[in-house]
């Protein structure tokens, strides 16, 4: 016999309450961050760049609204709450990467596996 749990009312306005108190609170990346780690909330950076038509950020479905937002934000933004799924999320803008190729160190996550895997391979191949 299975049962699901879900969330109570009060915790759903407790964790609505926190992303608004965060999202009006926070002004940039210091206050941002500072307000994270006093209240013990969870911060999740996206590594990789995010397309302008996408629909998943990181391990958000769904998160298309956001997205949206951050096309038309600048570097340093602080979004309202969003609720997306059973999250409420606040998102800030870090990076903008211009077009064309993108600096090392962006670049880097990008092709980090891919070269790690042809260095694999040709180990593989001499032994």
């Amino acid at each position: 016999m299975s049962k699901e749990i879900l969330a109570s009312d009060e915790t759903i306005n407790a964790a609505s309450v926190a992303a608004t108190k965060l999202s009006s609170e926070a002004k940039d990346q210091a206050t941002f961050d500072a307000y994270v780690s006093k209240n013990h909330l969870n911060l999740v950076n996206i590594s990789e760049p995010v397309k302008e038509n996408a629909y998943q950020l990181g391990n958000l479905q769904d998160a298309r609204q956001i997205i949206k937002w951050a096309f038309d934000a600048k570097q340093g933004d602080v979004s309202d709450a969003f609720s997306v799924g059973d999250n409420f999320v606040v998102a800030i803008v870090t990076k903008i990467i211009p077009a064309g190729l993108p600096d090392p160190a962006t670049a880097r996550p990008m092709v980090e596996s891919i070269i790690r895997n042809q260095k694999k391979s040709d180990e593989i191949t001499k032994n």
